[in-house]
């Protein structure tokens, strides 16, 4: 699947660049990429990013890219809604703000005045950051956190850069997470021990409503599965798992699917996580749009945190293991 499938290249006819990040090499190469788009000069990125009187809805149907230089910090300590915060030092990092997808559940909504795709260009402060970090001893990075580098690839090489940086600095492991069906990208890689590609995988009755532009979830499996042919460590996540009318059949549907389809003892590990986000951005979220179910759910809130009630996490939790026990090893089934 080509970038084409999800995102409208008239979407780009107008790109804005920040004076200072005029000379990059990543800036040249996507202006390259787009030789009939209009380029408007300006000083800082939040003039676009956080004009006044815009919203996060309203900007998506019109995305833009913005090229900026980005300033310290480069590596942020993940919070308890980031899965993995349970193991040891993990971080995140962003390469680029917001997606080419549209998902309902997407706490960027909240996060951001718009929904503009930042593409930092700065790689080596990035990197040079990361590498200062490692002084400290092994950590995992997190840089799709805020993104989808794999969707972005054909436009901007962040994906692949984190893959060589990965490779070259063993006590990093790297965890790259997708929606994206595109192969190509790691086919001309040699996999890494250190390198993780995750997909995030969902019921075609919950990509459909709630994941828009996103490929359907076979791409998304043929890709986990070429993945894993050739040899890379490969995640499989089930999140979030949304609680919407007949979950229990939709979901058991489409896990015989693919314990039919895709090897999951051969996986590196598969992560489940229910729906959850900061109570903040939800509100936000909520104040601008009307138009999705799932985010008027009686959600239940702790640390901050909106969260499906104890007694349903706990249900969906017991459902998945069950129905996963006999294929993968209990240490491989991360519950969230």
């Amino acid at each position: 699947m080509t970038p084409s499938r999800f995102y409208r290249e008239s979407n780009f006819s107008q790109i804005f660049v920040e004076r200072k990040a005029r000379d990059y090499p990543l800036t040249q190469l996507v202006l390259r990429r787009f030789p009939k788009a209009h380029v408007v000069e300006i000083d800082r990125y939040q003039e676009v990013f956080n004009r006044s009187r815009q919203s996060w809805r309203d900007t998506k149907s019109a995305q833009k890219i913005i090229l900026a230089e980005k300033t310290e910090p480069f590596l942020y300590p993940a919070s308890d809604v980031i899965q993995g915060s349970q193991f040891g030092a993990l971080f995140y990092t962003t390469p680029i703000l917001n997606c080419l997808y549209d998902c309902d559940y997407c706490f960027l909504q909240g996060k951001f005045n718009s929904a503009h795709a930042v593409i930092f260009v700065n790689d080596d402060a990035f990197f040079k950051d990361a590498l200062r970090q490692l002084e400290a001893g092994p950590f995992t990075l997190c840089p799709s956190y805020e993104t989808d580098l794999l969707a972005f690839q054909s436009i901007v090489p962040w994906w692949q850069k984190w893959i060589k940086f990965g490779r070259a600095n063993p006590k990093l492991t790297v965890e790259l997470r997708t929606k994206s069906g595109v192969t190509s990208p790691f086919s001309v890689l040699e996999p890494a021990s250190n390198i993780i590609l995750s997909w995030s995988i969902s019921p075609d009755d919950v990509s459909k409503e709630y994941e828009k532009g996103t490929p359907n979830h076979r791409s998304r499996i043929r890709a986990a599965c070429h993945a894993l042919e050739q040899g890379w460590n490969v995640r499989i996540c089930f999140d979030p798992i949304l609680a919407i009318t007949g979950w229990q059949q939709i979901y058991g549907n489409f896990i015989s699917e693919i314990n039919s389809v895709l090897p999951l003892s051969k996986l590196f590990d598969i992560w489940v996580g229910t729906f959850r986000m900061n109570k903040e951005h939800l509100a936000r979220i909520k104040s601008q749009r009307d138009d999705s179910d799932i985010l008027f759910y009686p959600f239940e809130t702790s640390n901050s945190v909106a969260h499906y009630r104890a007694s349903l996490r706990e249900e969906i939790n017991d459902f998945f293991t069950e129905r996963l026990k006999d294929a993968i090893p209990e240490e491989k089934l991360i519950l969230w």
